[in-house]
C-alpha cells in the first residue's frame, strides 16, 4: 500500500480516508502531521480486519498524541486504537522517525530532534 504524501501539515480526513479505502466514511475533519499517516493506515487496516465499520468521527493530535475517534467501537477495537495512540508517543508527527514529547512553547508535540529544532526556529522567527 502506498502512503499519501500531503503537501501541507494538515490534511482533510474525508479525502485522505477515501483515498486509502472508499468504505471509510468521515463526518468531521481533523489534522495530524504526515509522519503519523503510516500509523493511521496500519491502525485502520487492523481495525477493518476485526470488523470495524470504517466510520471516522475525528482524527487529531491532542497534547502531543494521536487521537482517533471512531464509530462502532468494541473492547477489541478500543484496544487497537489505544495501542496506536500510545505508539504515536514515540513517532515524529512530521517525518515518522523516532520522536519524543516536546514542549514547543506551550504546545506539546511528538517530534524528532530535527523537527523540534525546526519548530523552535519557526517560533523564534515569529517572535514567540
Amino acid at each position: 500500500m502506498s502512503y499519501m504524501q500531503p503537501d501541507e501539515y494538515s490534511i482533510t480526513f474525508q479525502k485522505w480516508a477515501e483515498s486509502i479505502d472508499p468504505s471509510y466514511h468521515s463526518h468531521r475533519q481533523g489534522m495530524v502531521g504526515p509522519g503519523w499517516l503510516p500509523l493511521l493506515v496500519d491502525c485502520m487496516a487492523e481495525l477493518k480486519s476485526i470488523g470495524w465499520d470504517g466510520g471516522i468521527l475525528q482524527i487529531k493530535e491532542k497534547f502531543g498524541v494521536l487521537r482517533l475517534y471512531i464509530s462502532g467501537t468494541t473492547p477489541s477495537i478500543s484496544e487497537v486504537v489505544n495501542r496506536y495512540e500510545e505508539r504515536s508517543r514515540t513517532v515524529c508527527e512530521e517525518c515518522g522517525d523516532a520522536g519524543e514529547m516536546r514542549n514547543t512553547g506551550g504546545w506539546l508535540s511528538t517530534l524528532c530532534e530535527k523537527h523540534f529544532a525546526d519548530r523552535l526556529a519557526a517560533r523564534d522567527r515569529r517572535g514567540g
